[in-house]
């Protein structure tokens, strides 16, 4: 499968934030400090994302179908699940 990177996500604030990836409800755990880069399946009609700002995260959204996402964090490529704490991946 090939993947299309969306971005690096950062928590620079003083709370942790939960990052929801959508459709099949996959949570990451953002610590204070901790940043990662997220990325989408290449298939037809993923792109472009659409980002929720919420009080504790954000949403993101595929434009349509469900592509499965990884993220690369601390070098390391992880299928994100629910949840996945990227503190215990330091």
């Amino acid at each position: 499968m090939k993947y299309t990177s969306v971005g690096i996500f950062s928590n620079d604030s003083e709370l942790e934030i939960i990052v929801y990836l959508e459709l099949l409800c996959e949570e990451i755990r953002v610590a204070p400090g901790l940043s990662f880069e997220l990325f989408i399946e290449d298939i037809p009609d993923a792109l472009p994302i659409t980002i929720i700002y919420l009080a504790d995260g954000l949403q993101i959204y595929p434009h349509r179908n469900t592509p499965e996402w990884l993220i690369e964090f601390n070098g390391k490529t992880i299928k994100p699940g629910y949840p996945t704490v990227l503190a215990e991946h330091q």
